[in-house]
């Protein structure tokens, strides 16, 4: 059985020009990905998109959220789960 672990999603909404932005964007996210873990190696990125990125931090995810605003987001919001777990048989 999983442990339920606390989760938070960030998804964001770049718009699509300038490109250049949205590259100086997903640059900056890795680096702070990356910072983050060097800090604390229980920091974990669960999934990262083109627009929505999970982890266990919620420093990290509203780091994400601001600096998608940093770099013309439309939108961009953070969402706490109560638990991810993953489904075992599916569909059943």
């Amino acid at each position: 059985m999983t442990t339920p672990i606390r989760v938070w999603l960030c998804d964001h909404d770049l718009a699509k020009n300038p490109a250049a932005r949205r590259v100086q964007f997903y640059r900056l996210k890795n680096r702070l990905i990356k910072e983050a873990r060097e800090q604390n190696p229980e920091i974990r990125d669960l999934l990262s998109s083109m627009s929505v990125f999970l982890t266990n931090s919620k420093n990290l995810a509203r780091d994400v959220s601001q600096i998608a605003l940093e770099h013309a987001a439309t939108s961009t919001h953070v969402y706490q789960l109560d638990s991810m777990v993953e489904i075992e048989s599916w569909p059943e």
